[in-house]
């Protein structure tokens, strides 16, 4: 008998050493089986950790944009001015005029408006609609005039895409504000129907007045402020008087077409940019010193630069 329990004292130890060693077993697969989810802790670092690269990355990406957009404007000054120096090669060296006045603009081949319908027309404005209407009081024949450097663009679709700068916003109609949905480049007035091969390559900025001066290539076609006055009481494209530089690109920059050809790039590092007459330039048979934005005339009419040759 004793020989009996004490074989079932064996048995019994040993079938509890076997439940044991079975739920360690069974609690070490469960400790083992991986997670598959995130706790809440870690997803909220992971989220800001992305925010983080984000802020980092945002300024990067922004510059890069900024830096295209200024690629292209410069890339759109290049191609009119290319068109300015084929049809000068065509009329006698003669540039075309623009639309403020009857007398700022000649009635035949290559005198007529640098920019016509085709900017409205391509933007939506209808003949008959907002824009037509406002900018055929200035000029009786704006409806049906084509710009004349259309052609040496490419036709007006071509032409009508470079004439809006790609760092400008569309802007509400005579607001002030962003690009008035047509053009944003304005020839500066005093050179309407001017002979290029008469005016000085070189002009002398004062910015801000009283600061000293520099010298620049002389613009031909400059962005304009939007507030004065390419999008505001008085929209035409042509740069006069008060008429200021736009600042739209990187650090108060500007980019400007000048009569040599060239697409100087200046960064001015505040708003708004200079006026038109506080530039001055000269004349090729040493008349020196004339203000480009105030002339005996207001505005200049259309040849007035040639009076002295």
């Amino acid at each position: 008998m004793r020989d009996f329990y004490s074989l079932e004292s064996r048995l019994g130890g040993s079938l509890m050493r076997l439940q044991t060693s079975e739920k360690q077993i069974s609690c070490a697969g469960r400790t083992a089986r991986p997670r598959t989810r995130f706790t809440l802790i870690e997803l909220l670092v992971v989220i800001a950790i992305l925010c983080i690269l984000f802020s980092m990355l945002l300024p990067a990406f922004k510059r890069a944009m900024d830096v295209a957009h200024d690629a292209q404007c410069r890339s759109q000054l290049h191609q009119i001015g290319i068109a300015f120096h084929d049809i000068t090669e065509d009329y006698k060296e003669m540039l075309p005029g623009g639309v403020y006045a009857p007398d700022v603009a000649g009635t035949e081949d290559g005198q007529r408006s640098w920019i016509g319908k085709e900017a409205m027309v391509a933007t939506g404005m209808t003949v008959g609609g907002l824009g037509m209407s406002y900018l055929s009081y200035y000029h009786p024949n704006w409806t049906d005039h084509v710009g004349e450097i259309v052609p040496y663009l490419g036709g007006e679709k071509t032409a009508a895409k470079n004439y809006l700068c790609p760092a400008l916003e569309r802007g509400v109609f005579k607001s002030g504000v962003g690009s008035n949905g047509m053009f944003d480049y304005s020839m500066v007035n005093i050179f309407v129907g001017a002979r290029v091969d008469t005016i000085g390559t070189t002009a002398t900025l004062e910015f801000p007045p009283g600061s000293g001066k520099v010298n620049y290539p002389t613009p031909l076609v400059v962005e304009e402020d939007p507030a004065y006055h390419i999008n505001s009481e008085w929209i035409d494209m042509l740069h006069f008087a008060i008429n200021r530089m736009a600042t739209t690109h990187m650090d108060y920059s500007t980019n400007y077409l000048a009569v040599d050809g060239s697409v100087p790039h200046i960064p001015f590092y505040w708003n708004p940019g200079p006026e038109c007459q506080n530039w001055t330039v000269s004349k090729t048979n040493g008349h020196a010193d004339i203000n480009m934005g105030l002339w005996t005339s207001s505005p200049p009419f259309f040849g007035d630069w040639n009076t002295d040759y």
